[in-house]
């Protein structure tokens, strides 16, 4: 089963026109034809229906102007087949254990965490619980690694994959969006050999390549493809609504797009079948 397992949902007061998104934000929802958070829902919806990906993460971002929020994202997967919740949740809460109880009988199949928006440090001791909590209830954590463009607030130092170790080392499955890379320059800091130093290290951490449609990020998944170890952590997410079909010929189907620029690399059925198989649903289907 292939599993898209990162994914967001553009939020119902999103606008690209007016509000409070930011030149990233509204230059591709500009690019990419949708003028409203209702275009982009509805191509999300259809593309997934009839295109080859069979499930998708949505993961919440709680305080976002574009991505929605837990509330809202649970909504959504539950009207839409073939959606499934990814929950937003914040490691400081002294209620940390109980948010994550709430969000995995509402059906949550991983975390989704922000550090530099949310203002958290990963490696923080304050954190220990929620690392802990996720990792006795199997769930994985996406990370946000390396520069943050859509939801530019607080430090990106708080991205880098090395503020993972603490995390790593107490169990908990990491899932490195990005696996560190800068997005748009190479001027930026690129945190991807604090990516590759944590996989050496740590069996249970991965990397996500999505949003590695741009020459920038490309460059470093051509790295990744050809060390066998990297090549073996990475799973497959598209970080929807990033727009590949705007950098790739094919215009139509915005998961088939992904999927041709990765096999285009050389990724296979293993490689679109690992996140699945991470959150359960290649036993469950």
């Amino acid at each position: 089963m292939t599993v898209d397992l990162h994914t967001h949902l553009v939020s119902s007061s999103a606008d690209a026109a007016r509000g409070k998104l930011n030149v990233w934000n509204r230059v591709l929802m500009r690019i990419a034809g949708f003028g409203s958070a209702s275009d982009c829902r509805g191509r999300f919806v259809r593309d997934l229906r009839e295109g080859p990906v069979e499930k998708a993460v949505v993961c919440a971002i709680e305080g976002s102007p574009l991505a929605a929020g837990n509330r809202e994202v649970l909504a959504f997967c539950r009207e839409n087949p073939g959606f499934l919740y990814g929950a937003n949740l914040d490691p400081r809460s002294p209620a940390v254990e109980d948010e994550m109880d709430e969000a995995v009988s509402e059906g949550a199949v991983l975390l989704k965490l922000m550090p530099s928006f949310q203002g958290v440090d990963p490696a923080s001791p304050r954190c220990d619980r929620y690392w802990a909590a996720a990792a006795e209830r199997h769930l994985p954590v996406i990370v946000h690694t390396g520069p943050e463009h859509m939801l530019a607030r607080g430090d990106n130092g708080l991205n880098s994959p090395a503020r993972l170790e603490r995390a790593a080392a107490i169990g908990t499955t990491l899932v490195c969006a990005h696996c560190g890379c800068q997005l748009a320059s190479f001027v930026e800091r690129s945190h991807f050999g604090a990516w590759k130093r944590l996989v050496r290290r740590f069996p249970n951490v991965y990397g996500d390549v999505s949003g590695f449609s741009g020459c920038v990020r490309r460059f470093w998944l051509g790295r990744i493809v050809r060390d066998p170890l990297l090549r073996s952590r990475i799973v497959f997410g598209t970080d929807f609504p990033a727009f590949v079909h705007v950098f790739r010929p094919n215009r139509g189907n915005a998961f088939a797009a992904w999927m041709e620029l990765f096999r285009g690399f050389g990724l296979g059925d293993e490689f679109f079948a690992r996140g699945a198989k991470m959150i359960g649903q290649g036993a469950r289907g």
